[in-house]
């Protein structure tokens, strides 16, 4: 992929997503999600464009990874998620499984799933999801296989 051409695409106002600019924590962002793609995604432009239209909507446009309801800490995101079901410490290390990186990894159970792709047991260490590369690793390998969505099925690789 041609990236420089990529950006200037993405900063065209016709393209409708970012406006005229991109941040550099943006470009940061989106390149890492580029690097894991190139290294463990499937080379499909649909896998990529449901990839950069994941972390568009969980990050808020920021591309990078984030902790749920956008929180600047710890304290701050177990008390907005305080009153919801996976709002509660929960397993041996007493953390709360909230949403995490750019693909808002929750619960406890998509945390043991993921701790393989991650290279970390995120059960112990879950905000190692704020890490970019660890991110967008555990993003696009969960996404092809769809470890999250309830149906246990990813992107098939047949899709036109």
């Amino acid at each position: 992929m041609d990236r420089t051409a990529f950006f200037a695409a993405l900063r065209r106002r016709t393209s409708g997503v970012f406006g005229t600019s991109l941040s550099q924590s943006q470009v940061d962002g989106i390149n890492g999600i580029l690097d894991a793609f190139a290294t463990h995604g499937d080379g499909r432009d649909k896998t990529l464009a449901y990839a950069l239209a994941t972390a568009y909507h969980e990050t808020g446009a920021r591309m990078v990874p984030v902790r749920e309801g956008f929180a600047k800490d710890d304290v701050s995101a177990r008390r907005i998620v305080a009153k919801r079901e996976y709002g509660q410490p929960a397993g041996k290390y007493g953390h709360v499984f909230y949403g995490r990186g750019q693909v808002q990894l929750t619960w406890l159970k998509n945390c043991d799933a993921s701790s393989k792709d991650a290279g970390y047991d995120l059960v112990a260490y879950p905000d190692k999801m704020l890490d970019p590369v660890i991110d967008a690793r555990v993003m696009i390998k969960g996404l092809l296989d769809g470890r999250w969505n309830g149906a246990g099925k990813g992107i098939a690789p047949t899709c036109p």
